[in-house]
């Protein structure tokens, strides 16, 4: 389960109650619910960073959905790693590609939901669907074949001759800022040069005790995606860096 919903509230329970009530033999695994309140870009990079993580054919319940109640489309995706059921808001954009198998719109009647709430989808929705395909259920039976799901803009790197440019995707708890960039993408290049805003530095380093305490440094993560931090330090804070900021790298040869 990936959602925005924090543990404040009795939101996540709602979920888990219904995935439960449909077969209790269900196990449930946290992936966060600490996504920034309505954050689709955060959602889809930190389910990025699990989906190989876990057991071929995993079922993901994943809400991050500032659309719900309008005519954004509840959906199922079905991929050579798992079924993926939310929000078709662009959540799903790291896995949207050549693994997957079909996609289909959930249709209310087709899960007996009679009684749906406008604004949680989650509970009334998404946790019957995932509990379904949980259980062996064929997607075709939750709706109808969709064959233009959204896709995030700006996920995609822009490429040029002498460089590139990303963007921010995600904040961690610890005040690095994680890109989209590569490290493929800087392999055997010289002269290097990381730009975001106002700040710049001509060094990628290797680990955060290459800088003196304070100062910060652009490394390759456990992602293999470039990453903008402080040694000791938060950042996302000191430098002022949000997600969506343009990233761009530079080099020589």
């Amino acid at each position: 389960m990936l959602t925005d919903f924090g543990l404040q509230d009795g939101y996540v329970a709602e979920m888990r109650g219904v995935v439960m009530s449909h077969d209790f033999e269900i196990r449930l695994v946290d992936i966060t619910h600490e996504i920034a309140p309505q954050d689709v870009h955060g959602g889809a990079y930190v389910l990025s960073t699990v989906i190989e993580r876990f057991p071929q054919g995993t079922v993901y319940l994943c809400v991050v959905d500032p659309g719900v109640g309008t005519a954004r489309r509840p959906i199922v995706v079905r991929h050579r790693l798992g079924t993926f059921v939310g929000p078709d808001n662009g959540l799903f954009t790291p896995i949207l590609g050549e693994d997957v198998v079909e996609v289909v719109e959930i249709v209310p009647e087709r899960l007996g939901a009679v009684d749906v709430s406008r604004t949680f989808h989650g509970r009334d929705l998404f946790a019957p669907a995932a509990a379904r395909a949980a259980v062996g259920a064929n997607i075709h039976c939750l709706g109808n074949v969709v064959t233009d799901p959204i896709v995030l803009e700006g996920w995609d790197l822009v490429a040029s001759g002498d460089g590139i440019q990303g963007r921010v995707l995600h904040i961690d708890r610890f005040g690095n800022a994680i890109t989209n960039i590569p490290e493929q993408a800087l392999e055997g290049r010289k002269g290097v040069l990381v730009k975001v805003g106002e700040h710049q530095l001509d060094d990628v380093a290797k680990t955060y005790g290459d800088v003196a305490q304070g100062q910060w440094l652009a490394l390759f993560g456990s992602q293999r995606t470039l990453e903008l931090s402080i040694n000791g330090g938060n950042a996302a804070e000191t430098l002022g860096i949000r997600p969506g900021d343009s990233v761009s790298v530079s080099w020589e040869g």
